[in-house]
């Protein structure tokens, strides 16, 4: 049986309205309160670190979803309609009942307004809805719309891909659709899954090769408990306790705590879609698999090697635009003038120092070479007398003889 993953029931039960035949004639109701605190997510993340060197301007991330509250006030004037697959109508994708699209396109894109705390990874990227799903249509033909949105998206010239959604179906067509966008050089992110306690199912579109798929974990760093595991499992994020833009009006809604179906991989999969996105936008030499390499290799726990449970770790939106991995013009940020802010996420502090003093001492061995090399031989050779541009600098020095 085809699962999603994601708060398709709790935010049902928080008060979207079902889709009526014109989507774009939809009358939702508006749900959810004002936010003035920061959301313990974005406090853990905290990609306000990175935002005076990259907000992910320029870049466009495709959101494969239930569409967008293009209205809202975090998400006004960054949302764009890339389709609606379920009724035909483009301008669908800029609405949306279920509000699943909502938050996890707030959760990559939101920007900052008075009154609330949540912000977005990335607030200056753009957002492609492309509307795949609605609270009438869960199953039938999923896995079709998937691929022909990914296809849509990468017409669309999209740089990212998010999909917070899962199949346990490896259908031809959207392995296919996935290779097909990884070919043309966009970073594809995907949600693991919810469904480890139910028989912990392979998942798709996640588990495909070159798919950044992204587990949840609790407030304390552990694995949600239906957070899925496996071999393909990249990163990990936030997925519990969530909060973001509503599915329509200009409130916020809040993920319940340790329950799946209202929180889990769907929204873990943003925050790392977001951070590709600032990673994108910082190092535009970079290719689609170098950004993947980029996070992965900088999680918190990357040092510690791969599991099935949360690859290499939690994201570290600080350390994946800022670490030295490898040297090479693709690795050359943007603009090597932005001010780089202090790390709050650097355990140790001595990231930054110990590329510094490496710089310095190569400086300085080179010195020492030139030194060695050229100028010691030819002291040697003229029995360490001064030379003779030393000599007529000396003779036009002395005073003239008085007359």
């Amino acid at each position: 049986m085809r699962r999603f993953t994601g708060a398709l029931v709790g935010l049902l039960t928080a008060g979207c309205c079902f889709l009526p035949a014109t989507p774009a004639a939809a009358a939702c109701v508006s749900t959810g309160n004002p936010y003035p605190a920061v959301p313990p997510a974005v406090q853990r993340l905290n990609p306000r670190a990175v935002w005076p060197q990259t907000r992910g301007l320029g870049i466009k991330v495709a959101v494969i979803d239930s569409g967008v509250n293009a209205n809202h006030p975090q998400l006004r004037g960054r949302v764009v309609a890339g389709g609606d697959l379920i009724q035909g109508d483009s301008s669908g994708a800029l609405t949306d009942c279920l509000g699943h699209g909502t938050l996890v396109a707030g959760t990559i894109a939101g920007g900052g307004v008075n009154g609330t705390g949540f912000v977005g990874m990335a607030p200056d990227a753009t957002i492609i809805s492309i509307k795949t799903l609605d609270n009438l249509t869960l199953q039938q033909g999923l896995e079709g719309r998937i691929a022909t949105a990914i296809r849509t998206a990468v017409s669309l010239h999209a740089d990212v891909i998010n999909m917070s959604l899962t199949t346990t179906n490896d259908d031809p067509s959207l392995r296919a659709a996935v290779a097909f966008a990884e070919q043309n050089d966009v970073v594809v992110v995907a949600a693991a899954g919810n469904q480890k306690q139910q028989g912990n199912q392979v998942q798709y579109p996640a588990a495909y090769p070159g798919v950044l798929a992204v587990a949840a974990v609790k407030s304390d760093g552990t694995r949600a408990e239906y957070s899925e595991t496996g071999s393909y499992v990249s990163v990990a994020a936030p997925g519990e306790d969530i909060t973001g833009p509503s599915g329509s009006g200009d409130g916020y809604v809040t993920t319940n705590t340790g329950a799946a179906e209202n929180g889990g991989t769907s929204y873990a999969a943003p925050y790392v879609s977001g951070l590709a996105a600032l990673v994108r936008a910082y190092y535009p030499k970079l290719s689609a698999k170098q950004v993947v390499n980029r996070i992965i290799t900088t999680a918190d726990g990357a040092d510690s090697g791969h599991n099935d449970e949360l690859g290499t770790g939690v994201i570290n939106p600080y350390q994946a635009v800022n670490a030295i991995l490898s040297t090479g013009s693709a690795q050359a940020p943007k603009s090597a003038a932005l001010a780089t802010p202090t790390n709050p996420n650097d355990r140790d502090g001595m990231t930054r120092p110990i590329a510094l003093g490496v710089a310095g001492a190569a400086l300085l061995i080179g010195l020492l070479a030139l030194v060695c090399a050229y100028v010691v031989p030819r002291g040697q050779a003229r029995g360490w007398r001064p030379g003779r541009l030393a000599v007529a600098a000396s003779a036009k020095a002395k005073p003239a003889p008085k007359s």
